[in-house]
């Protein structure tokens, strides 16, 4: 009986330490598997760092304007960027054109180069060439720059079709009836104030107009306002205010520098002669054209900006 009940004892003294060996054991596993499993977090943590240095995102793309503007910051320009601005100022050209408003140096440095952050230093001319060359060959027109003052210049489009001597109108196609009306009331003001002597004073200009029965412009508010606004804007005239002596002012208008540019030198009284079926002899053309050509010299100084003398 002793025997067994030793026997039975010792066998749950070693069921016991079988059992703590199991759960030490135990817990040893778990924790081999608990640094295990931090040791893989801590690698896929650093995977995915790697992942992030060898495949970074992919940057925004840039807009053409800031394209330029980093290339130049270099002081050169890609045939892309020179592309762009060129195209953006044939089509401020053409924008222009339809309202026959004069683009300014400074409007294009303002609004094409300041766009792009581009000095238009070393460039403009470029530009500038390469827009009327691609106006030249896909419009028929031509960017011609005019000296609307001493210390300024502007450009203005012309149409580029050479003239037809035969043509005894000036060709209207595509024109509405106002659009008609207004170019002829154009035309005439442009012949009252050359054929009298390049300059006219305002009360004797509306006293002709008024002989011929024209007293209003279509869309225009007054003929006035037309001939004192928008001709003027428009360069067909020049505006000249005189000071008398009793302190009065007076307003005189002048053949302007876009008259010039379209009609040519002596094209304007080429022009007048043929409306009324007789051509200008060459005595009188040169007595015209240097009349003119004083005139401007001496008063006005428009006779070089409007490319009137010849170098």
């Amino acid at each position: 009986m002793k025997n067994i009940f030793t026997k039975t004892k010792t066998e749950k003294k070693r069921k016991h330490q079988m059992s703590k060996a199991s759960r030490s054991h135990s817990k040893k596993s778990t924790s081999k598997t608990q640094e295990v499993e931090a040791e893989d977090l801590y690698l896929e943590d650093s995977d995915s760092e790697v992942e992030e240095v060898l495949s970074p995102k992919k940057p925004k793309r840039k807009s053409s304007s800031q394209r330029v503007a980093t290339q130049s910051k270099r002081g050169e320009l890609s045939p892309e960027e020179f592309n762009s601005i060129v195209n953006d100022i044939v089509r401020k050209a053409l924008t222009y054109q339809s309202t026959k408003k004069i683009l300014t140096r400074e409007d294009i440095v303002r609004t094409v180069f300041a766009k792009y952050k581009v000095n238009p230093r070393n460039k403009f001319k470029n530009c500038i060439e390469e827009a009327t060359a691609r106006l030249k060959k896909q419009f028929g027109m031509e960017l011609k720059e005019i000296k609307t003052s001493p210390q300024k210049s502007s450009f203005i489009l012309l149409d580029y079709t050479p003239m037809n001597e035969d043509l005894k109108v000036l060709p209207l196609e595509g024109m509405t009836h106002d659009e008609v009306v207004v170019h002829g009331i154009t035309f005439i003001i442009l012949a009252l104030t050359s054929l009298n002597g390049e300059a006219i004073f305002d009360d004797t200009l509306i006293a002709h107009l008024q002989t011929l029965d024209i007293t209003a412009v279509p869309g225009q508010p007054s003929l006035q306002v037309f001939i004192d606004k928008v001709l003027t804007k428009q360069y067909y005239l020049r505006r000249i205010i005189l000071t008398n002596d009793n302190g009065t002012k007076t307003i005189k208008y002048s053949t302007g520098a876009r008259a010039y540019a379209e009609l040519g030198k002596d094209g304007l009284y080429s022009w007048i002669a043929k409306i009324h079926g007789d051509e200008l002899a060459e005595s009188e053309k040169a007595m015209f054209k240097k009349e003119t050509e004083n005139m401007l010299k001496e008063n006005y100084d428009e006779a070089e900006d409007a490319n009137l003398i010849d170098n």
